[in-house]
């Protein structure tokens, strides 16, 4: 695939993704006032998502079109920004008596150590909210990467 047909694929499985993420969660928060089919319950969401939640896509011949036209996730991070932590810094020691971000026993979160890799988990997060399975990370480009 030429580097221009691929940059093309990449803009369009980019815009339409932003496109699922920005009308996914818009169209969920007008339904929640009347319509629990998205949550099981109005009572089931508490609001702490709030723009990073990835409603699943509904439509099956869509989630098919997106399961096959996005197979992996590559971002390249060899070179990318240190991300900045200001619990890293002696100002949060003197404060807090204590450097480094902590998290309860059994925390599942990442926390990522570049700016890219930032984007790379959000990226995960919500590829597998969207399309209800993991893409694989991986470390060089191919047909169907993102």
């Amino acid at each position: 695939m030429s580097r221009l047909k691929r940059s093309s694929a990449m803009f369009l499985v980019m815009a339409t993704l932003v496109s699922v993420c920005l009308t996914g969660p818009v169209s969920t928060i007008g339904a929640l006032a009347s319509d629990t089919s998205l949550t099981g319950s109005a009572d089931d969401y508490n609001g702490s998502d709030m723009w990073l939640r990835y409603v699943p896509v509904e439509d099956p011949a869509l989630l098919q079109s997106y399961k096959n036209t996005v197979k992996s996730i590559v971002v390249p991070e060899d070179n990318a920004a240190e991300l900045f932590r200001f619990s890293d810094t002696d100002i949060f020691e003197e404060s807090y008596g204590y450097k480094g971000l902590r998290q309860p026993a059994g925390s599942t979160e990442i926390i990522p150590k570049t700016t890219l890799g930032a984007a790379r988990i959000e990226l995960e997060r919500a590829l597998r909210g969207l399309l209800g399975e993991t893409i694989p990370v991986q470390p060089a480009l191919a047909d169907g990467a993102l």
